[in-house]
């Protein structure tokens, strides 16, 4: 699935790239107060939640079927996640927990090894 033309993917770049850059600045010591390790590590976590509610809510708009398979979502999930706006998703992210669920890589048919199901997942 080409996901440069529906924008599952790549609609969400310059957004990330912009949350990147925000963090990078407080990493730098350009935010003017030097930060702690755990300020650094809740601005990783922040980050990361942000850039995965940004792919999850492109892919639940332009293609819900692909977020049911890719994020696990539900039609519910669905629903809200693509009516949230960018400062709803500010707010989620800094929520101070990953909203990131890492689901186990398992095969219902032992026939399909492990790589090519993985590879399945990434597209």
């Amino acid at each position: 699935m080409n996901h440069e033309n529906n924008g599952c993917d790549g609609s969400a770049t310059s957004q990330k790239q912009q949350a990147t850059a925000q963090v990078h600045h407080i990493r730098t010591g350009n935010s003017g107060v030097g930060a702690s390790s755990k300020n650094i590590l809740n601005e990783d976590l922040k980050l990361l939640n942000l850039q995965y509610l940004l792919l999850a809510r492109n892919c639940a708009i332009h293609s819900p079927t692909e977020a049911i398979w890719k994020y696990g979502m539900n039609e519910d999930m669905i629903q809200s996640l693509s009516e949230m706006t960018i400062n709803q998703l500010h707010e989620l992210a800094g929520c101070g927990r990953a909203v990131i669920t890492i689901l186990p890589l398992k095969t219902t048919n032992n026939n399909v090894p492990l790589n090519l199901y993985a590879a399945l997942l990434a597209n």
